[in-house]
């Protein structure tokens, strides 16, 4: 099956003008994380999980992308 950007966009719950592999990929990423940190997972950890450098890395991509901390800070 062919995927139109309309269908990319509905299915990802974005605008055409913020989807972008990259974007999508980076809020997939945050999203998985937030789940895991919510289950008491160490954030080093789940930083390795979902793909950070390190715990401090996905902690600034956290902070930006919520404003909120985690307990790396």
């Amino acid at each position: 099956m062919a995927w139109s950007l309309e269908d990319l966009v509905a299915t990802a719950g974005m605008s055409r003008t913020r989807l972008t592999p990259g974007s999508y990929l980076g809020e997939w990423r945050l999203g998985v994380a937030q789940s895991l940190l919510r289950q008491g997972k160490p954030v080093q950890l789940v930083s390795d999980v979902v793909g950070y450098g390190s715990a401090s890395a996905l902690s600034r991509a956290f902070r930006a992308h919520t404003g909120h901390r985690t307990n790396a800070d």
